[in-house]
């Protein structure tokens, strides 16, 4: 059975029908608001929500910005330097005018991302109180009469729960303790019955969707009416939705199945809808987007309600396969790295979609998928970004700190978790969720145990693990873990680079063999480099490197200014040499889960930790560019397994060569290419064996062995391995020498073994 639903006009990606075109009407806010400092804390007492402000402030925004708070007149040694700062109650004031037009209208008041509780006054009266720091504060104004209204808002960025200073939603190390309003601010307005939310389920082997519109009632009675709509799928194809299941009750058992009804404030109403065979689905090749048209009409004879909705969202799987991770039942690897709310020209987080699809371009150009949000979650723009880039995100609640031992603390990270997923929960980008980072607690197992079996259970559309870094928990899909890196604190010179001779004959398949799920390495690299004062005239905006004035001015009372680029390159071509090391361990183990860098870009905090091959603006540094990065971090990257990088003359060079493929299809008949040059000479060359190359994972090619013996050592050769036609390469600085000093060798050099008496100057 057909039943009414109003007509949607696809125009481009998104549109709403005309008939409905009023029904989700607003009125933005920013601009300039009254504004009043709270310091003290008085402001609700002496009620300020009904007073005039004197000082102005501009929104979006935040009161460094506006140069309000303390003035910073010290520089900070360990992370940039606030030029404002302040901690406590600020007072936000704006008069409205509410329209003719939305008489009879329930209105909203929506503002994206606040920082940290706000409490919000409507003439005079306390509309409410919010506190989350990963979605938008959003307060029920009610039935307006038209005309003037004046609303205020305090906003109070006091530390408050357990969830640790060090966490990136609001350390002073990355965005900063901010105070203030940013991103989208406006009044909305709707029939007294609207559809508040709609949460969109795939099943990929069922060729079916589940909608479940959960549909809000203000109007203190029962009311029924008719839900209705469409999906458009990803090349224009359209499937209605039926009446079939979209019911909680109607008048009669003939109209039951085109009818639903809300009893109390909200009531949900789901349907099941057939796809069709032929899928199109999202993933990093092709990341293709759908669209849910949603209509709400009221049947009531005193009420009047009309409604549409219209959200993106994508038909995806993402699953887990013994020890890797699949999307759409393919195996892929994680190929990422952090963002830490890293914005230094603002302190807080982009809420516009370019500056994030900037980020996943700049992550694509250097071979990578995946972005993991240390101890926060973006905007909703990061979400938009990455599903149409085909970037895959993991996405943190705001906390470092102690699991399981203060309940004010748990019932928040419960709080934000719900969030989380009740506004991004249909991105197709958003595949993994976890508490946090690296926590602590006496109880963090049995927290993080009811946290992982509580969303397995409730929303299958995702991953979910405890925390980055520890601990295991069996609940969990996948582990982010510490362990599987090249170097780990404390190690000093016992670690792998320094305990033994460079070489990549290694891997991680014994962290892989003893775990049931897939694990992703925690924070691989955290190799630094010198700072590029060249970077300093990009700090534009409101937080200034002052700790690197503290650098600069070093190598200049050590007459050593004019080496500072010298410096740069030196330090950050090695630093490209251990991450190339780093990203080829992850690739050459088999079955493995992934790896996170700390960090593609330049973490400006804990001690100035320039990690980076990027700087904090994700630009690219003078010694690396993308292309080269890309060679060795790939969906395809040939790789070598060598006992060592220096040789002798007398010696065979040896090394098994591979084939890392995480590509969107298998590779039929495919053979590596090889050669051994010096000085631009060929010293030997070959192909390998023909082999079928199976996507997701890495694969054998054989050994090949060249003997030394016509090499004038000492001199640097270069070992590059091809994929023919696939324009992908990797290569290795090889380093010959002479069994013994040769004639020409200087006398003064001394061939040394060990560190004694006789190598001591």
């Amino acid at each position: 059975m057909r039943f009414p639903i109003a007509l949607l006009v696809v125009l481009g990606i998104l549109a709403t029908s005309a008939a409905y075109a009023d029904e989700r009407a607003s009125i933005p806010l920013a601009g300039t608001w009254k504004f009043r400092i709270d310091p003290d804390r008085v402001g609700e007492a002496q009620k300020w929500f009904e007073q005039d402000f004197a000082d102005l402030i501009n929104l979006p925004g935040s009161t460094d910005q506006a140069g309000y708070g303390q003035r910073v007149t010290t520089f900070e040694k360990h992370f940039l330097t606030r030029q404002f700062k302040y901690e406590g109650h600020a007072w936000y004031q704006v008069d409205i005018t509410v329209p003719q037009a939305w008489r009879g209208k329930w209105v909203r008041l929506f503002m994206e991302r606040v920082h940290w509780q706000s409490d919000a006054w409507l003439d005079g009266k306390p509309v409410g109180m919010r506190d989350s720091l990963v979605s938008p504060h959003e307060y029920d104004l009610g039935l307006l009469e038209p005309g003037p209204h004046r609303l205020a808002v305090r906003v109070d960025n006091t530390y408050r729960y357990k969830v640790g200073k060090d966490a990136h939603s609001f350390t002073e190390h990355t965005q900063t303790n901010w105070n203030g309003i940013v991103g989208k601010i406006e009044l909305r307005a709707t029939d007294p019955v609207w559809i508040d939310s709609v949460r969109l389920i795939p099943d990929i082997k069922g060729r079916t969707l589940r909608v479940e519109a959960t549909v809000r009632n203000t109007t203190g009675q029962r009311v029924q009416g008719l839900l209705g709509g469409r999906i458009v799928l990803p090349g224009g194809a359209i499937v209605e939705l039926p009446g079939e299941g979209l019911v909680a009750g109607g008048p009669t058992p003939e109209s039951a199945k085109a009818w639903f009804a809300v009893d109390g404030p909200r009531a949900t109403h789901a349907v099941e809808i057939v796809l069709g065979q032929e899928l199109q689905l999202w993933g990093e090749f092709s990341p293709a987007l759908c669209r849910a048209e949603l209509t709400l009409d009221v049947r009531h004879p005193q009420i009047v309600g009309h409604d549409a909705m219209t959200t993106t969202f994508a038909l995806r799987d993402v699953a887990t396969k013994a020890t890797q991770i699949t999307i759409n039942s393919r195996p892929i690897m994680l190929r990422g790295t952090l963002e830490c709310c890293i914005f230094p020209r603002t302190g807080y987080p982009a809420t516009d979609v370019e500056s994030w699809a900037k980020i996943c371009r700049v992550l694509k150009a250097h071979g990578m998928n995946h972005l993991r949000f240390h101890s926060h979650c973006p905007p909703e723009a990061a979400f938009v970004a990455a599903d149409e880039a085909g970037i895959y995100l993991h996405v943190e609640t705001p906390v470092w700190t102690a699991l399981g031992d203060d309940p004010r603390t748990d019932a928040f990270i419960h709080a934000e978790a719900e969030r989380i997923v009740q506004a991004y929960g249909n991105h197709p980008s958003f595949i993994g969720l976890s508490v946090g980072n690296e926590p602590g607690g006496t109880k963090q197992k049995d927290f993080l145990s009811g946290f992982v079996t509580k969303w397995k259970a409730a929303d299958p559309r995702r991953l979910y693990t405890g925390t980055s870094g520890w601990p295991e928990i069996p609940e969990q899909q996948y582990q982010v873990l510490v362990g599987p890196r090249l170097y780990m604190w404390g190690d000093g010179l016992k670690g792998k680079f320094n305990a033994t001779q460079p070489r990549t004959d290694y891997d991680y398949a014994d962290w892989v063999a003893r775990r049931p799920y897939p694990i992703v390495s925690h924070e691989v690299g955290q190799w630094c480099v010198y700072p590029n004062f060249r970077e300093i005239e990009k700090y534009d905006g409101h937080l200034k490197p002052r700790n690197f004035d503290l650098f600069r001015d070093s190598l200049g009372r050590n007459q050593m200014l004019d080496q500072a680029d010298a410096f740069v390159m030196a330090s950050g071509r090695l630093q490209t040499l251990l991450y190339k090391e780093e990203v080829e361990a992850s690739l050459r183990t088999p079955n493995f889960g992934g790896f996170q860098l700390l960090d593609l870009h330049d973490f400006p905090g804990q001690g100035t930790a320039l990690v980076g091959m990027l700087d904090p603006f994700w630009d690219s540094k003078p010694y690396v560019t993308p292309a080269e990065f890309k060679r060795f971090c790939d969906t395809t990257v040939t790789l070598a397994k060598m006992a060592k990088f220096a040789w002798k003359t007398s010696e065979t060079f040896s090394a098994e060569l591979m084939l890392s493929h995480y590509g969107p299809e298998a590779i039929d008949a495919a053979a590596l290419e090889w050669k051994l040059t010096s000085a631009g000479n060929v010293l030997a060359a070959g192909k390998t064996t023909v082999m079928d190359v199976p996507t997701g994972n890495v694969k054998s090619f054989g050994r090949i062995d060249v003997p030394l013996t016509k090499v004038a050592g000492p001199a640097k050769c270069v070992l590059s391995v091809s994929l023919p036609g696939s324009g992908k390469e990797n290569s290795w600085d090889i380093w010959v020498y002479p069994d013994a000093p040769t004639a020409d060798t200087p006398a003064a050099v001394v061939l040394a073994t060990e560190w004694n008496a006789t190598t001591r100057p």
